[in-house]
């Protein structure tokens, strides 16, 4: 015989076994929209007419209603990260699409042509924003599937740059769904997690670009690299020429746009990204280190002529006053018995001398400004040498030297901020332009060593005077033939 108690026990434990199994089904089905049955509306029922009334026109049935279409799920096929970047695929499950498709191609349901949804017409949004021109590689109306193949173009660069600029971390969570252009995206997005960047590749292209970087730093302390050329050297050897303006800008434009290249590159894994104003300005910046040579090579070209007429005339005026000079001191010995004809003959040459020494000083000063535009100082330092020569700090190196920097920042930041390589307007790249020139022009009278300064450029002769008449004053034969 049953008890009371135990019925009791019997029902509730009924009831637990029913909750358990309502939650079970519950949970089974978490994630799987059922599609609502799409019915056409009821109609009313026909009343029976008489037979001799006139025939009705049938009135049209409405069709059915859209099914409603949401975001089911994003999905990354063959990457067992679950993260996807440029060029990799996604599939993106859109709830009721197959009852959608099939309810606006039933014949009977009249659904107009211009009103029916082309999957293929669908595009991408990320985070509610619309990536243009990005449709459907594929379509599997039977899963619900839509499969794109994410990529960056001209189209839909800008609405990549919100989530690939500024890389802060390999990855970014974005909420993906897709919509018809121009119009909404489909509700309930699903989270996705984009790959900004392949992180080996990123740092392995980051430590190659720096070891490029810190290999051509020791090149420029230890090697001419960028350093003025031509002989002779200054004191100290090659290592001690100034660091030329003109080279040093060549470097500054090559490296910036070769790591702006790389950083796309290895973001976006685009190689067509070099602008025609990146080219221009490596362009002026190669233009001006050549025309610095053309006109340092004009410099000792001209120098050496003038030295080749110069010394020889300085050696000849040297040998005659040292001849007059002893033939004076042989004169003034002689004269010294009072002979008036002696006296006068020795105050005329003694006139011929002082004439000959002005013309030599003359000549060595003209030796030496020639030998200034051959000399190379010694480096004072990257700064002091980029903005200064002989008359100190210049205006037209320091206004090159600023525009230089400042378009530099300028191009890393609009990489930095946009991926894409700035391009800068005529007007610009003409001011440009103007500072190269008149750095090119006012370097053709530029010198960077002082005249005064020069010297040890004229030793095969500068002192060749004073040692003959050094010689003729302690020589104890003097021919007197010589008065």
């Amino acid at each position: 015989m049953t008890t009371p108690n135990a019925s009791r026990r019997a029902l509730k434990y009924a009831r637990i076994f029913l909750v358990s199994i309502t939650l079970l089904l519950a949970i089974s089905s978490k994630g799987q929209a059922q599609c609502p049955v799409s019915s056409p509306s009821p109609s009313p029922s026909p009343s029976p007419s008489p037979a001799a009334s006139p025939k009705a026109s049938p009135t049209p049935s409405p069709s059915p209603t859209p099914f409603p279409l949401s975001i089911r799920n994003v999905k990354v096929p063959g990457d067992a990260s679950g993260a996807a970047g440029l060029g990799d695929k996604i599939i993106v499950e859109v709830n009721c699409l197959k009852e959608e498709l099939a309810r606006q191609q039933n014949p009977q349901n009249g659904v107009p042509a211009q009103e029916r949804i082309d999957p293929k017409n669908f595009v991408l949004f990320l985070d509610q924003i619309e990536i243009k021109d990005l449709h459907p590689l594929a379509v599997n109306a039977e899963l619900d599937e839509l499969h794109f193949q994410l990529r960056r173009d001209s189209e839909s660069r800008d609405a990549w740059q919100n989530f690939l600029s500024r890389p802060k971390s390999e990855t970014v969570s974005v909420d993906a769904s897709v919509g018809l252009e121009g119009k909404s995206p489909l509700k309930d997005a699903k989270p996705l997690l984009l790959r900004v960047y392949w992180d080996v590749l990123f740092n392995v292209g980051v430590a190659l670009f720096l070891a490029t970087l810190v290999g051509f730093l020791i090149a420029a302390k230890k090697t001419t690299i960028i350093r003025d050329s031509g002989p002779p050297n200054p004191t100290g050897g090659p290592l001690k020429r100034p660091y030329s303006l003109a080279r040093t800008q060549v470097a500054w434009w090559f490296f910036i746009i070769l790591g702006s290249f790389l950083f796309i590159g290895l973001v976006t894994w685009d190689l067509d990204t070099i602008t025609s104003s990146s080219l221009i300005l490596l362009g002026i910046g190669t233009g001006t280190a050549l025309g610095a040579a053309m006109v340092d090579a004009n410099k000792r070209e001209s120098s050496d002529t003038d030295l080749e007429t110069l010394r020889p005339r300085e050696a000849r005026l040297a040998a005659s006053i040292a001849e007059l000079k002893s033939t004076i001191v042989d004169a003034e010995k002689v004269a010294l018995g009072g002979d008036p004809s002696l006296t006068a003959s020795l105050a005329s040459r003694r006139t011929e001398l002082a004439t000959m020494e002005a013309e030599l000083e003359q000549v060595r000063s003209q030796v030496n400004e020639a030998a200034s535009g051959l000399q190379k100082p010694a480096s004072e330092g990257p700064i002091m040498d980029l903005l200064s020569d002989v008359n100190g700090v210049t205006f037209h190196r320091f206004q090159i030297l600023v525009w230089t920097i400042v378009l530099g920042l300028i191009f890393i930041y609009s990489v930095w901020t946009s991926l894409t390589m700035p391009q800068f307007s005529e007007t610009l790249l003409a001011l440009m332009g103007i500072s190269a020139g008149t750095y090119v022009g006012f370097k053709i009278p530029e010198r960077q060593t002082d005249a005064r300064d020069v010297t040890d450029v004229n030793n095969a002769g500068v002192n060749r005077y004073d040692n003959v008449q050094s010689d003729a004053d302690t020589d104890p034969q003097n021919e007197e033939e010589g008065c």
